[in-house]
């Protein structure tokens, strides 16, 4: 009876092993699991069964944010495995894979693997640096399991400085490229943001900070927050103008690596299609200014959002510093200019309202005129050096000769829209030079 009842049991556990493979696989690990479906090519959505996860010889789950490796019991083939930079603690899982040869267990919170001298392994190659690791003694000693051990010397120590980045990205505000960040660390301001040719002492104190890196970023820039000894890297995509005609299509190229992903991408007007880490844009059949916004990703994890502008040019006069505003700032630019003072983000394109080619007091006095009368001055975009020009100031029209030294004399007709009167004219400058008005016999000037 007893033969009878073990060979059922035999049978069951058989049935069982065999079915396994047909399995669907329930991850302990949240974080394991995105590492082996990303291997696989699977979307977050996505089953994985055992028949894939058997397939697995070699995988890269570094910086996963992994703290539990019992799902490496789904890996029963892998060879190379690659767990570094992590928060693992324990590496008993690891004991009976007996395919297993080289692991990378780097950047850990590991404190002792000495039970790995127990593998089922023929032979181990451990990469173990940046650990608190104190004792390898067992590890040392003959075993079934030849162990050869790399980082031993290089492991950390608890009451060292530390750092713990837990969110860091690149934004863009009000046009400037910014990083934003959180974390916690002992060594208060001690952390440094690297970014170009930027660097910056920051304060991570777990509470959300904002740092305005540089004001003349043109190109994608890797940036780097790190106390020396850990830390955090994402790319900062700057905001870059693309003038566009209507219907046209243009591919924007972000320069972000290839390890990256676009999470989304949307403009106001246009269409946008993501093409890897670019973005093909189409304008709408209108001559507008549209922004297309966009986010990236680095294994799932968000690492930043910016903007392009497209179509028609979105500055104008008086947005010295090019944030979309005009304001006491631009003003103050442009004092700072006139003193001695350029500053970077100083355009002296937008600085010059009355295009004489000089920026001077006369050109401050104007910019506070858009600001007080932001509805009645429209400076125009791009105001013509070459001939005459219009522009409206308050209730009256300026009629601007460029370069008037160089012309005996000039002769123009005004049409007026109905409802519209000509009240009268005067001469602005210091020569002798005199100005007739006719009216004509079609009502112009």
């Amino acid at each position: 009876m007893r033969t009878i009842k073990l060979s059922i049991i035999i049978l069951m556990s058989m049935a069982t092993t065999f079915t396994v493979s047909a399995q669907n696989v329930t991850f302990y690990s949240s974080e394991f699991a995105e590492g082996v479906k990303t291997h696989l090519g699977l979307d977050d959505n996505s089953v994985v069964t055992q028949q894939q996860t058997d397939t697995i010889t070699a995988i890269n789950l570094s910086g996963y944010g992994i703290k539990d490796i019992r799902d490496v019991v789904y890996l029963p083939n892998v060879h190379t495995l690659d767990l570094s930079y992590n928060e693992i603690r324990e590496v008993d899982p690891l004991l009976p894979l007996d395919s297993l040869h080289y692991v990378d267990l780097r950047g850990n919170l590991l404190e002792d693997i000495n039970v790995l001298s127990f593998s089922c392994s023929d032979s181990l190659v451990l990469s173990v640096a940046y650990n608190y690791i104190k004792d390898f003694s067992r590890l040392l000693l003959p075993s079934s399991c030849h162990i050869s051990i790399s980082g031993m010397s290089a492991q950390k120590d608890k009451n060292a400085s530390y750092m713990k980045v837990y969110q860091f990205y690149a934004d863009i505000q009000e046009g400037q490229p910014v990083i934003n960040y959180r974390g916690y660390s002992n060594m208060g301001n001690d952390i440094i943001l690297e970014c170009g040719s930027t660097h910056m002492t920051a304060e991570m104190t777990g509470n959300f900070n904002t740092m305005r890196i540089t004001d003349n970023l043109s190109s994608t820039t890797k940036a780097t927050l790190s106390n020396g000894e850990t830390g955090d890297t994402t790319w900062v995509v700057p905001p870059v103008d693309y003038e566009t005609a209507p219907e046209q299509t243009v591919t924007v190229e972000t320069g972000l690596p290839e390890n990256y992903t676009i999470g989304s991408a949307n403009a106001l007007y246009g269409t946008v299609v993501i093409n890897g880490t670019d973005l093909v844009y189409t304008a709408p059949d209108v001559a507008v200014s549209d922004t297309l916004s966009f986010s990236y990703y680095k294994r799932g994890v968000l690492k930043g959002f910016s903007r392009y502008f497209l179509g028609k040019p979105r500055w104008r006069l008086g947005d010295v510093n090019k944030d979309l505003f005009v304001d006491v700032s631009d003003v103050m630019l442009v004092v700072n200019h006139i003193l001695g003072n350029t500053l970077s983000f100083f355009y002296g394109e937008y600085a010059d309202m009355n295009s004489d080619g000089i920026v001077d007091v006369t050109d401050i006095m104007l910019i506070v005129n858009v600001i007080l009368n932001p509805d009645k001055m429209h400076a125009p975009t791009a105001p013509r050096r070459d001939g005459l020009w219009l522009k409206t100031e308050g209730d009256q029209t300026l009629v601007n000769v460029p370069f008037a030294s160089n012309y005996t004399a000039c002769q123009m007709t005004v049409h007026l829209s109905d409802g519209m009167e000509l009240t009268g004219t005067q001469l602005c400058g210091d020569d002798s030079r005199e100005m007739r008005t006719n009216m004509l016999p079609d009502g112009s000037w």
